[in-house]
């Protein structure tokens, strides 16, 4: 289904809010990015580093959904969303995927859509993901 869409112009990525096996994603060649709830999924995802370490090799990139959505409670701050993607990055080095690799080919996002929720909540989450994401070249 990709590989009609795909132009160089074009990354094309996709998005798993839940659970799945991600070997599925990482083998599909016109795959630029994979995003995955790295709030509540993190661990699951470790688990197919060995499939990430090719999609790492031919450029890919990972988009960590860290903060949360459904489970966001206000109380969340960005040095702990922090803490988790280290900690996700170290588990991952564990298995072979080098850190500079980890941290060049890492974004970060919402955990998964915001369309249900109200202005006020989604201007929090938004809010919590730019302090973040000022805080990763410091802490990565």
């Amino acid at each position: 289904m990709t590989e009609p869409i795909k132009t160089e112009d074009v990354l094309l990525g996709v998005h798993c809010c839940g659970n799945t096996d991600w070997s599925i994603f990482t083998e599909i060649k016109t795959l630029d990015i994979i995003s995955f709830d790295a709030f509540e999924f993190l661990d699951r995802l470790i688990l197919y580093a060995y499939y990430l370490k090719a999609f790492f090799a031919r450029g890919g990139i990972l988009c960590w959904g860290i903060v949360p959505t459904q489970l966001f409670s206000g109380e969340e701050t960005p040095d702990l969303l922090i803490r988790m993607i280290k900690n996700g990055i170290y588990q991952l080095e564990k298995k072979g995927i080098g850190e500079e690799v980890l941290s060049e080919h890492l974004i970060i996002s919402p955990s998964c859509g915001l369309g249900t929720f109200s202005a006020e909540k989604t201007e929090k989450i938004f809010k919590l993901l730019s302090q973040t994401s000022s805080l990763i070249e410091k802490y990565l």
